[in-house]
């Protein structure tokens, strides 16, 4: 099973192996809210690559909120967001995690959401959507 190689700012509750975003979509998990600031230390994690197609791991979406001119990539796609769709989490070591939504977390947040869609996957269902 292919494994991601993280930072030390992510191993404790990031996963490190790869998953199927589809499959997660494909989840009967129903939807539910939770409040934006609850879920805004996300932001600060480095979970996204300044390269496009490498697991780097090295940009904060805090940076690109902050400096959008240097990160179009990334900014372009936070301004697209459907924040219809809800962000997707798992639990790993005792928290919510997104898996999928973090460029709709930050529209949500540039938005000026309170409280964001989420679905809370049950750990059960991990298996069925890892590579």
């Amino acid at each position: 099973m292919p494994r991601l190689i993280l930072p030390s700012t992510l191993k404790d509750f990031f996963f490190d192996e790869l998953w199927d975003t589809p499959c997660i979509w494909a989840l009967p998990t129903a939807v539910t809210s939770s409040s934006l600031d609850g879920l805004w230390w996300h932001a600060a994690l480095p979970i996204w690559s300044t390269v496009r197609h490498e697991a780097r791991f090295d940009l904060r979406p805090l940076d690109v909120v902050a400096h959008p001119e240097r990160y179009p990539r990334h900014w372009d796609r936070i301004l697209a967001a459907d924040r219809s769709y809800p962000l997707e989490l798992f639990q790993k070591s005792g928290r919510w995690v997104i898996v999928d939504g973090y460029h709709r977390l930050i529209r949500h947040r540039l938005a000026g959401a309170v409280e964001v869609r989420v679905r809370l996957h049950s750990a059960s269902d991990w298996p069925r959507v890892r590579i």
